[in-house]
């Protein structure tokens, strides 16, 4: 007799049985160059953390439950010497560009204009000094210099800078693009950057020294650059997986970003945490010379970030597997379970933590995702009246802090006729407990 999801895989995850099942024939599984060094210090001493298998694209939504599904592989790795996380494998730029033209990517905004006056207080920068942006995420930066009198602030043109065929290009394509043959050019053409501003592009690097090297061309001797990412502490020391990504190449931490400047030749001068609920914006600006020049690297305990790298990987079976036992119990207990927001976040947890067999679909917002399937779990994406029409007692939320915020607040009817929201991000303090 069946009396649970698990009575399907006696002694391991239902996940991957049911998928197995019901998916892998439309599965093609892609292999990539899997790095064997460090890709910052090029040291060997490179070690698997955490193996997740072949993932799916987060951003290719499918259309049908038999929709073939390009699958790459995805497993983390930390360098022994300098201690930067990193993918040992990465999907081709192409494989990652999104296949639909509604899909962006938004980052939080609280923070810039702290950061604008960070970076006027280091860069003593004069009226007509050029100030350049190298993507979309940066044109809200870009406007504020304006609105300062800096009138030769602008962004990078896709079309023309980069050479893409496109008004707007996302970040896998900009990082493939950004190379020092093209950035001579627009220094060229334009005249070099006195500050340069790249929020959230150096994690994305595939190739972080022709990344550095295209930065050297596009500023000039003794100007400034400044890269915005991910702060990846709060990850490591809470335990959220849902923060990897196949696009981030590199997971940095407060220490091991500023030594990876200094290791690409830049002179770090302020590396600050603007702090946020759930996932804290980590700045790096530093000084550009127009060769590498040895610079002194900033001292970290790097046993202390081997550590928490370690027992990050190590930590993943067993979380996981107590997911899998809540929402097994829960769904038998209480009744069924669905997840509100269709995006990154929603789809790395349920295929990392291997918890689709209990999920009965997603909710979201975005009409575009309506009718789509999630990537690697293939569940139903629809309107959020379903969490009302299929009694939904348990919806997990894989949203920013401002979106859950808007949504509790929007959904107050479902909380009032006992259902339930909890955030995914084990650093919310509204998580899940289990």
């Amino acid at each position: 007799m069946v009396t649970s999801l698990k009575d399907f895989l006696p002694g391991a995850p239902a996940f991957g049985m049911v998928q197995n099942a019901m998916n892998r024939q439309y599965v093609v599984e892609r292999p990539c160059i899997r790095a064997v060094a460090c890709r910052i210090c090029g040291s060997t001493r490179f070690t698997k953390r955490l193996d997740l298998g072949f993932q799916p694209i987060c951003n290719r939504f499918l259309t049908a439950p038999d929709e073939i599904e390009e699958q790459f592989p995805f497993a983390l790795m930390q360098c022994e010497d300098c201690a930067v996380l990193q993918l040992e494998a990465v999907a081709p730029p192409e494989a990652l560009k999104p296949r639909y033209p509604w899909i962006t990517y938004r980052e939080a905004e609280g923070h810039l204009d702290e950061m604008v006056r960070d970076i006027l207080a280091l860069a003593g920068l004069h009226r007509d000094a050029r100030i350049i942006g190298s993507n979309y995420k940066d044109t809200t930066v870009i406007e504020r210099f304006r609105r300062l009198g800096f009138a030769h602030a602008d962004l990078l043109d896709p079309r023309r800078d980069l050479e893409v065929d496109a008004d707007r290009a996302e970040i896998e394509t900009v990082q493939d693009r950004l190379t020092p043959e093209r950035c001579s050019l627009i220094a060229e053409r334009n005249g070099p950057a006195d500050v340069l501003v790249m929020r959230h592009v150096i994690e994305h690097a595939h190739d972080i020294h022709r990344f550095a090297a295209a930065v050297r061309a596009l500023v000039r001797p003794g100007g400034l650059a400044v890269f915005e990412v991910p702060d990846f502490r709060p990850s490591l020391t809470h335990f959220d997986y849902s923060t990897l990504w196949e696009e981030h190449v590199f997971c940095f931490t407060d220490a091991t970003l500023a030594a990876t400047c200094a290791r690409l030749g830049f002179e770090p001068l302020l590396v600050k945490i603007y702090p946020y609920p759930i996932e804290n914006a980590l700045v790096s600006m530093v000084r550009v010379s127009e060769k590498i020049q040895p610079v002194e690297i900033p001292t970290f305990d790097v046993s202390a970030e081997l550590s928490i790298g370690e027992m990050y990987g190590r930590e993943h079976a067993p979380r996981s597997a107590r997911l899998q036992d809540y929402l097994d119990h829960f769904v038998r207990d209480h009744g069924p379970v669905a997840v509100f927001g269709a995006g990154h976040l929603s789809t790395k947890f349920i295929n990392f933590m291997r918890i689709a067999p209990w999920i009965q679909f997603i909710a979201d917002g975005d009409t575009c995702k309506i009718g789509k399937l999630l990537p690697g779990s293939r569940l139903p994406i629809v309107p959020p009246s379903e969490l009302f029409n299929q009694r939904i007692r348990l919806c997990l939320l894989g949203l920013s802090a401002e979106s859950e915020a808007r949504v509790r607040k929007a959904f107050t009817a479902f909380t009032d006729s006992g259902g339930r929201f909890a955030s995914i991000s084990p650093i919310s303090p509204t998580r899940l407990e289990f």
